[in-house]
């Protein structure tokens, strides 16, 4: 990063927990502040393009949005943290100055910490280098419906990374785009789930045919729901048998850590493929249910045919950053929306919602093929 991109970064940053500090009151919605006239209009402009603040160019104010408020203070408390200490405070001051961070402030993206070190800093430990994440937030229910076919006794849970590689072509270029999500999802759990998980984590609808393809055992099991669907998702591949099974019936268990690797499709007019790889294996965490641990890129907008749209959807999306917030409200409306870490935690909590809306499509399923032909 060049150091006057480094430092415009910084700017935004302390320009944000500034405005922040220097709040006149806090009624309900907008929060005013100062004057915008104390303020760089450029970094003015930069903050309310990212959606944290309004503000008013003949410098009546600024005001911060709900998210920016979030922001700032998440802000504060981590050069709390990194700088209190260095000009005498100690983790008692630290502790109970404004802001006090709420547990869920941070969970869903308060500031550059994540909670867990939030936690452990305020407590005054140190984390071992090989301490992983600790998911923040419950996103399954603890008696879930014995026909949703998950094992609820098994407590591991499996890391596992999922990519999505975007070719992209230019006149003198050939390269890719990549967009990657690591997860944690409960051992018990069903390919079903998975799928809904994915759906969740890259920001689409649910609205395509699916398939997961193991090609590294003697089945070449493909494992998708077309009784509901009417079609399996298909990823490419050499082989040419392949051996059908039911998503809402076969435990990721099953599967990992067995096989390492797995592909899955989403589409079948397009051809979003990812690559599912076992990371590791992680004890206690399985009763809160899937967690995003980390993430980058944008995935493709659920009606992009294929890599030239997406890269056209791209262009046009952020070709003027000055109203990209525009674009983005409209863009919402119909079901769209870049990565990004809090937006996904808060979409995993509507997780459960999903899965029982897909149970009355596997029961109407199953109704159907119980009933007698007709004569």
């Amino acid at each position: 990063m060049r150091a006057y991109g480094l430092n415009k970064s910084l700017g935004c940053l302390f320009a944000l927990a500034l405005v922040y500090l220097n709040l006149e009151s806090e009624p309900q919605g907008h929060l005013p502040c100062w004057g915008s006239r104390n303020y760089d209009p450029e970094i003015l402009g930069e903050l309310e393009d990212y959606g944290l603040i309004c503000f008013s160019a003949n410098g009546d104010g600024v005001y911060l949005t709900e998210e920016g408020r979030r922001e700032a203070r998440g802000i504060l408390k981590y050069l709390q943290l990194e700088l209190g200490p260095k000009i005498g405070a100690d983790l008692r001051d630290i502790r109970y100055s404004d802001p006090e961070l709420l547990a869920e402030e941070v969970a869903y993206g308060a500031g550059p910490l994540t909670m867990p070190e939030i936690v452990y800093a305020l407590a005054g430990v140190k984390r071992s280098k090989n301490q992983g994440e600790l998911p923040l937030v419950t996103t399954a229910l603890s008696n879930p419906p014995a026909e949703y076919g998950r094992d609820p006794i098994d407590t591991r849970a499996f890391q596992l990374n999922v990519e999505l590689v975007v070719p992209v072509s230019g006149n003198y270029y050939r390269s890719s785009r990549t967009c990657w999500r690591s997860i944690i999802v409960p051992a018990g759990f069903t390919f079903l789930d998975l799928h809904l998980i994915i759906q969740d984590v890259f920001c689409w609808q649910d609205s395509q045919p699916f398939g997961f393809l193991l090609t590294n055992n003697r089945k070449n099991l493909l494992i998708g729901e077309r009784d509901v669907l009417g079609e399996i998702a298909l990823p490419k591949t050499g082989k040419k048998r392949v051996e059908e099974a039911h998503a809402s019936e076969l435990r990721l268990s099953e599967v990992f850590p067995r096989t390492r690797f797995v592909t899955y499709r989403y589409g079948t007019k397009t051809d979003w493929t990812h690559s599912i790889t076992f990371e590791a294996m992680e004890r206690g965490v399985a009763k809160l249910g899937p967690q995003l641990l980390d993430g980058a890129g944008d995935a493709p907008p659920e009606w992009a045919q294929g890599p030239e749209d997406f890269e056209e959807f791209r262009n046009g999306l952020y070709e003027s950053r000055r109203f990209i917030i525009r674009r983005l409200s409209k863009l919402g409306e119909r079901g769209y929306a870049p990565f990004g870490f809090a937006s996904v935690r808060k979409r995993l909590e509507q997780f459960e919602q999903d899965r029982a809306r897909w149970q009355e499509l596997l029961d109407e399923a199953r109704s159907r093929a119980e009933e007698p032909p007709q004569q």
